[in-house]
């Protein structure tokens, strides 16, 4: 099953190159040209949570490109013989013992192109959904149009106060190693280099995306805050190794409830950062996200502070 599996970036990848091409704004490229390459090699998620997920419509183009591309892969029952690297790499699983490049590489590789080019031709066929909606500072009232200054925002919207997930020393998402988080592409955040390997839930809420390899996770708290805490930098590449997850996706949690442990020394020792990005993954539906000023943290703390703007009545 693993050329099958392994097809499951390119139909993504598809997508966002014709992504690059059609679109007309700056953060969707700003996610696109970076996690173009990171698709090439394997790693998908910064682009399924920057991308995908908020562009329903372009997820599911290049879910077609997969289901295409790995039945052709299926049917010519291509064959790893051998676990090794991610994305193009993968390649090289498919090579017979002998070391012999035979058909089996070929339609492994030919399973890939089909997904990337139906990918790439349904985005190419189909509209680009917008990724940021221009937040409204217009209300109506009595048939008439009523401008509500920035001010007037910050002064009726609600919060919600976000617990710390983790123990360690704060750093701006800008410090992290990484241009997908640093650039906030993702959403605005912040980072927290650990010193203990604990992932605690910051809020009540609900789990709603957990990696197989338990180096990320998603909750949506109880107010509608939608956060991604991604252990690590590139380790997914760890395939598991290190990550102990102790709760499941769908499942509702409490503030302070373990979600994750994890292995900082395993992390260091394979050649990755400890640093954890917690973004905010739908920033664009908040007034503002105000950060911490403190420098060191203790899970639970305060971290963050989502401003909602509040229904205004007519």
């Amino acid at each position: 099953i693993s050329p099958v599996a392994m097809v499951s970036t390119f139909g993504v990848l598809g997508v966002v190159l014709a992504l690059m091409i059609k679109t007309k704004e700056k953060r969707v490229r700003d996610i696109a040209i970076p996690g173009s390459i990171s698709l090439l090699f394997g790693v998908s998620e910064p682009t399924i949570y920057g991308l995908m997920l908020p562009l329903k419509r372009s997820f599911a183009y290049a879910l077609v490109g997969n289901l295409i591309g790995g039945a052709y892969i299926g049917f010519t029952n291509a064959a790893a013989y051998r676990t090794g690297g991610l994305g193009i790499f993968s390649i090289l699983n498919m090579i017979d013992p002998d070391g012999t490049v035979s058909m089996n590489v070929w339609n492994t590789v030919i399973g890939y192109v089909i997904a990337i080019v139906i990918g790439f031709a349904l985005q190419m066929i189909m509209p680009v959904p917008l990724l940021d909606k221009a937040p409204s500072e217009k209300d109506t009232k009595n048939g008439k149009e009523n401008t509500v200054t920035t001010d007037e925002l910050l002064e009726s919207a609600s919060e919600e106060i976000i617990g710390s997930p983790l123990t360690g020393k704060v750093l701006s998402l800008t410090e992290v190693p990484d241009e997908v988080f640093s650039s906030e592409a993702l959403g605005k955040g912040i980072a927290i280099n650990p010193t203990v390997g604990e992932v605690v839930a910051p809020a009540n809420g609900k789990i709603t995306a957990l990696f197989e390899t338990g180096h990320a996770i998603g909750i949506t708290t109880e107010s509608g805050t939608e956060m991604l805490i991604h252990i690590g930098i590139d380790t997914v590449e760890m395939r598991g190794v290190g990550f102990d997850a102790l709760v499941e996706k769908d499942q509702f949690v409490s503030a302070g409830q373990t979600l994750i442990r994890f292995d900082i020394n395993a992390i260091k020792e394979a050649g990755y950062s400890p640093i954890v990005p917690i973004m905010v993954t739908n920033t664009n539906d908040f007034v503002d996200v105000i950060m911490t000023k403190e420098l060191q943290i203790e899970k639970g703390d305060y971290l963050l502070t989502t401003l909602k703007q509040q229904e205004r009545g007519l």
